[in-house]
């Protein structure tokens, strides 16, 4: 992997309309150029120089998390003569410490070691553990629970139902293990449409929702706890007061003010409205 390869995965983001490439990396000097004419992609804010072996990213306005957004597989640097469409059958190259053995798309996903691979930072890329990892697609959530309990499987990806929780936490503490996800579910309002496009509506809805039942939905206050911010607690930040529904002396959520909502229906004058 050289420099070259580094500047050219950049500039790739924006010729295969990575889904990313305007709000992660916007900010990079010549991103907006890119995005519009991406066949044209000059992207100057990204230099090589293969002499000091070092990339320079420079930015048209400061980013605090632009090196989180470097850390994504979607920045993950490519052979700078990756064509800009690839196939799902043929991967492209990496640098990782396995390969794609052999993949079909609705069945199974098979890695192995990849004998090319060495270590040269164990902070950011180890050794694997295992010799071969195998994925099989298809299985209904429920399957999936039943085959890891009976010993067919060793984890699950997909959320696990419900109703099984009980049972899990029960019967199979040995084979449970929690990671906790600092991720958040929430609720999209489109802004420009009515009655959404009043701010007095977007607040009453704020006020209204029961984030307690919101995360009983989600799997209960084991797995899950309410939000008044987009910041999941765990990050620094989460910890700002709730500005919405009925609050603790702490300021913590205690509950939905539904007076408070339908007051702000009022004002809104939106009141009927779908």
């Amino acid at each position: 992997m050289t420099v070259d390869d580094v500047v050219a995965s950049l500039k790739r983001l924006y010729q295969v309309g990575s889904p990313t490439a305007a709000s992660f990396y916007g900010a990079i000097r010549g991103a907006k150029t890119c995005l519009t004419d991406p066949a044209h992609c000059v992207l100057e804010g990204v230099t090589a120089d293969p002499v000091a072996r070092t990339v320079t990213i420079r930015l048209d306005a400061p980013d605090g998390e632009f090196l989180d957004k470097l850390a994504f597989p979607h920045a993950v640097i490519l052979p700078k003569d990756s064509p800009p469409a690839e196939s799902a059958l043929t991967p492209l190259p990496g640098t990782g410490p396995y390969r794609i053995a052999h993949y079909e798309p609705s069945r199974q996903l098979l890695i192995e070691r990849n004998p090319f691979f060495r270590v040269w930072n164990p902070q950011a890329q180890s050794e694997g553990y295992v010799d071969r990892i195998q994925y099989d697609f298809g299985l209904s959530d429920e399957a999936e629970v039943t085959a890891v309990e009976q010993g067919q499987y060793d984890s699950m990806l997909d959320a696990k139902p419900q109703d099984r929780l009980g049972e899990l936490g029960a019967e199979y503490t040995d084979q449970v293990h929690l990671q906790p996800l600092l991720g958040l579910y929430y609720l999209a309002l489109n802004v420009h449409e009515p009655p959404f496009d009043s701010l007095e509506v977007r607040q009453a809805i704020n006020h209204a929702v029961d984030r307690h039942a919101m995360a009983i939905l989600y799997g209960g206050s084991a797995i899950a706890e309410p939000l008044c911010q987009i910041v999941p607690h765990g990050i620094p930040g989460a910890d700002i007061p709730c500005q919405f529904g009925r609050q603790t002396p702490s300021g913590a959520w205690e509950g939905p003010d539904l007076e408070r909502a339908r007051r702000l229906i009022r004002e809104s004058g939106r009141a009927g409205r779908r």
